[in-house]
């Protein structure tokens, strides 16, 4: 820069604009707007493609590069069995939005206090709860119905044959059942293993770190901290099949005539405890050692399974799980409360610890506003898994014309179709609050347009996708509202019968019987089909993003792969040239995650976002690894130095997940309060940059209708994103052609 200006010199060579799609699983060639592509770094799943060579690029004299990393959600026919693995996901989600005393932008991996420790063993608790939830239903399900009723009064279906012909009476078929459902917990647990990061060999040695609520993005250990799930992950199977093998050695002894069931099952018991406690202190906790109670475990599942299959038969009248079903009941209202409890006590510790410093302005706001919705998620994840596990009860028993406690579980049905309704409705509610500009307001957007009283429709049009991207804003309420009207109900209801919920009880629990086979046929049609893949793959980019630091049967991390790979990417291109980062959606929390850390020559970037989540989403919802500070910290360490603009971010009044990263709450402008577009500051090294959508009112050709709204898509096609790629290039030195 010898000319004294804050451009870069041409010296710093070839300028790449490197998009990165958001969720979906965006193609190559849709990403870059081209007939086809070339994989250029990477692989399948996440790679890096360029067009050939003989297609021009329109813009500045540039390379053009997409990072399509969606494969890793969508791409493979085995991630239609992540359908299982949901409620773990939610749960997994939740520790990552519990609040903590770090921020954002702290390069330290600071010391967590004893509260946090605290927290941090309770979320993991409450996740080993979920899998012991899934383990009891699994047993309920396999070893008591099927196992024991059907040795002896159920109907003995054609397809319960196999069956049969291992198990010819009641101790052979509990102990089939335990060895079956003991097999099912290991399925789960193998699912959720598929396409995770390669071991590596040390996290089998004395690894001992937690590094939950000690680091941020700006730390690389979050992407690879792997041996936290993996050892997170062997007490969770350790501890679902001493689950099953306690309740099978508990069904058996007063089934069987085996003197080894019972001491089995005190085994089983220690080891659930063990699990306990290690997943509270991961700290202390290496693999091998989790290792030795997987074995432990399994020895003693398998034993039981043995014993109950081999033994004479005793007095099956007196074996039952139906005090078993009131504790699982019981245990499941307790994790659907407890969630509430914990942040409760988050709120009174983090506000005591404050004022014990003397903080003149404990600045908690975001992390309480949020904290009700951040509660709610784990309710959502165990509510799921108690729904989906009663269903399945009900489903098998009406088949098998099995007669069950139904007292509990048709009251589960009723709560859990309850959420839906109630959700619902505050969504309706939500919608009709949210504002919209009105038709009036729409036409002063497009002084150049004359419209005429039939263009009132599609003004109106307008304004309602403006009200629906606001919905997104309630999200909070509608969640909380619903939670808190199911968490009450759940409460009286079990204590207290209400007429409405008995009349209730039938249409519920057949509706939440189809559950099971709504999900096989969903598993079906993801198995079978690459676009329903991507389609359904949006949950797992918006659920798997977080490495599994607390439930470690949630989908695999696709972040510990997008973002060091992205990163290594950048790495690269910044060291032979210059590079405009282009980040759509979900890609911006992707790039956000890349740039955090600093890069060696992270002074040759520029970033142009658009339909950003970063702080509508991200910030109102994990405040703790993304807030105002990071957003700063990014801005001054990327592109030249000076006031010339390196970060531009692209939004709209219609977009339902985008929006302004640098606003003043972490809401979407109201577009009603003020017809004139929203001022931007201009001159600053960052810039929220307001686009009109539709851009133009005027049709393609004059008997086309008016355009359509545009919402969260297409951002790469306008005008307003053709001028960003031009003005970054300009700063980074580069001129148009």
């Amino acid at each position: 820069m010898g000319d004294g200006t804050d451009k870069v010199d041409s010296v710093l060579g070839r300028l790449t604009e490197l998009r990165v799609h958001g969720v979906g699983g965006a193609t190559p060639e849709g990403l870059l707007g081209v007939p086809s592509t070339e994989l250029v770094a990477g692989d399948k799943n996440a790679g890096f493609y360029r067009p050939p060579s003989w297609i021009p690029v329109d813009g500045p004299d540039r390379d053009l590069e997409g990072y399509s990393w969606g494969g890793i959600t969508s791409r493979a026919r085995l991630r239609a069995l992540w359908v299982l693995l949901l409620p773990f996901a939610f749960v997994n989600l939740a520790g990552w939005m519990f609040p903590h005393g770090g921020t954002a932008s702290d390069r330290r991996i600071r010391r967590r206090p004893i509260h946090e420790a605290i927290d941090v063993g309770l979320i993991r608790i409450l996740a080993l709860f979920t899998t012991g939830i899934v383990a009891t239903f699994v047993s309920f399900v396999v070893i008591d119905i099927v196992g024991r009723r059907c040795a002896g009064d159920c109907l003995n279906p054609w397809y319960l044959a196999p069956w049969r012909w291992w198990a010819s009476g009641v101790p052979s078929g509990i102990g089939l059942g335990i060895g079956l459902a003991g097999a099912a917990i290991l399925a789960i647990a193998f699912i959720s293993r598929l396409s995770q990061v390669n071991l590596r060999s040390s996290w089998r040695g004395r690894v001992t770190a937690d590094p939950a609520f000690r680091v941020g993005l700006t730390s690389r250990q979050i992407w690879d901290s792997g041996h936290v799930a993996h050892r997170l992950g062997l007490l969770h199977t350790a501890f679902g099949l001493a689950v099953i093998g306690g309740l099978g050695a508990q069904l058996a002894t007063g089934a069987t005539d085996s003197n080894f069931v019972r001491p089995l099952m005190l085994v089983q018991v220690a080891v659930a405890i063990v699990c306990l406690v290690g997943v509270a202190r991961l700290s202390g906790v290496e693999s091998r050692w989790a290792e030795l109670m997987l074995g432990v475990a399994t020895v003693a599942w398998a034993g039981t399974a043995v014993a109950a299959w081999t033994a004479g038969r005793a007095d099956p009248a007196n074996a039952s799980m139906s005090q078993g079903l009131r504790v699982l009941f019981a245990g499941a209202l307790l994790s659907l409360l407890a969630p509430w409890a914990a942040g409760i006590w988050s709120i009174l510790i983090q506000r005591i610890s404050r004022a014990a410093k003397r903080d003149p302005e404990p600045d908690l706001s975001d992390g309480e506003a949020s904290m009700p919705v951040r509660i709610a998620v784990p309710f959502l994840g165990i509510g799921l898994a108690v729904a989906f596990g009663s269903g399945i009860l009900i489903r098998v028993a009406i088949l098998l014309d099995v007669t069950y406690d139904e007292t509990l579980a048709s009251r589960v049905a009723v709560l859990s179709l309850g959420w839906v309704v109630a959700a619902l409705i505050v969504a309706l509610w939500a919608w009709q609050r949210a504002a919209g500009a009105t038709p009036e307001c729409v036409a002063t957007r497009y002084p150049e347009a004359a419209f005429d009283p039939d263009d009132r429709p599609w003004l109106e049009s307008v304004g309602r996708a403006e009200r629906v991207a606001r919905v997104t804003d309630h999200a909070a309420t509608i969640i909380i509202v619903a939670t808190i009207a199911v968490v009450f109900g759940a409460a009286i209801g079990t204590f207290v019968s209400f007429a409405w919920i008995d009349a209730a009880a039938e249409p519920a629990s057949w509706a939440l019987s189809l559950a099971p086979v709504v999900a096989v046929l969903l598993m079906q049609r993801l198995y079978s089909s690459v676009d329903a893949r991507k389609t359904f793959g949006i949950i797992w980019d918006v659920s798997s993003f977080w490495p599994r630091w607390f439930h470690p049967w949630a989908p695999p991390s696709y972040g510990e792969r997008a973002v060091p790979r992205l990163r290594r990417r950048l790495g690269s291109l910044s060291e032979e040239g210059s590079v405009v980062l282009s980040a759509h959606s979900q890609g911006g929390i992707i790039a956000a995650a890349a740039l955090a850390p600093g890069l060696a020559d992270q002074r040759r970037i520029v970033w142009l976002t658009h339909g950003c989540p970063l702080d509508r989403l991200y910030a109102r919802y994990f405040p703790e690894y993304f807030d105002e500070g990071l957003f700063e910290m990014m801005a001054e360490s990327i592109g030249p130095e000076g006031d010339l603009p390196v970060w531009r971010n692209l939004w709209r009044h219609t977009d339902y997940i985008g929006g302004k990263v640098r606003g003043e709450t972490h809401e979407l402008p109201d577009p009603s309060a003020d017809c004139a577009p929203p001022a931007e500051p201009k001159g600053s090294r960052f810039e929220d940059v307001w686009l009109p959508d539709p851009e133009s009112s005027e049709p393609v050709l004059r008997d086309d209708p008016r355009p359509k709204t545009l919402r969260h898509s297409d951002f790469f096609s306008t005008s307003a994103y053709r001028t960003a790629i031009f003005d970054l290039a300009e700063t980074l030195g580069h001129e148009a052609e």
